[in-house]
């Protein structure tokens, strides 16, 4: 699991382009999107990015917000890899953020972290 510093974080608020900027630096496909009070807010994807480009918008002037899926997939911290990996297959996402009870986010990690710990 990615966490502190390692996790692609971004305030709603931020320009796609701040985001384009952290997903390219953390290097894991996408950005967690987080609310005003750093709660988690959603997820935004190189899928997601790929889609936006066909839209030729401004990214410098537009809000993540505005593209971000609130609807993404969450697992606490003392989910097993298994487990992680069959919600991952099950949905067909290639990424799960880690909250807390309170809805933090304290981690994430893409499907290339668990293939490389060997699960099944």
């Amino acid at each position: 699991m990615v966490k502190d510093n390692a996790i692609p974080l971004i305030k709603i608020n931020d320009s796609i382009s701040n985001a384009i900027v952290e997903m390219n630096s953390k290097r894991l496909g996408f950005v967690v999107v987080l609310d005003e009070q750093n709660k988690l807010f959603g997820i935004f994807t190189d899928g997601d990015l790929r889609r936006t480009l066909e839209k030729k918008i401004d990214f410098a002037n537009t809000p993540i917000k505005d593209y971000t899926h609130q609807k993404c997939f969450t697992v606490l911290p003392d989910e097993l890899a298994t487990e992680s990996l069959k919600i991952m297959k099950k949905n067909k996402i290639n990424s799960l953020i880690v909250v807390n009870q309170e809805h933090d986010v304290i981690g994430c990690f893409n499907i290339h972290r668990i293939i490389d710990l060997n699960i099944n």
